[in-house]
């Protein structure tokens, strides 16, 4: 099955090797949550996940990723992420059990 640009969360085989990956697979859920409640400003979306990234990192007393952070700030930064989006129609889709 090809799910194209989706993000994948399975009880069976999540992926995660480390707290650190729950923690940014979080802050990506809090951005694309962000999506769905109606925020259509992209950097909005990224501050978002980065309060979510920052906060649980804090209180699970866990390093940062200076990587992801940074590719978080590149985002906000970027001029084209600060322009509203005209589009209307959100491609949201949640499977249960999609396997």
């Amino acid at each position: 099955m090809n799910l194209g640009n989706s993000i994948i969360l399975s009880q069976d085989n999540n992926g995660f090797d480390s707290l650190q990956d729950i923690i940014k697979s979080a802050s990506v859920v809090a951005h694309e949550n962000s999506h769905r409640l109606g925020e259509n400003i992209e950097s909005n979306a990224f501050l978002e996940g980065f309060v979510t990234y920052d906060y649980l990192c804090n209180q699970f007393r866990i390093q940062k990723d200076m990587n992801f952070n940074q590719e978080i700030f590149l985002n906000l930064s970027r001029d084209s992420n600060q322009i509203p989006s005209e589009d209307k129609l959100k491609f949201w889709k949640m499977y249960v059990d999609a396997y």
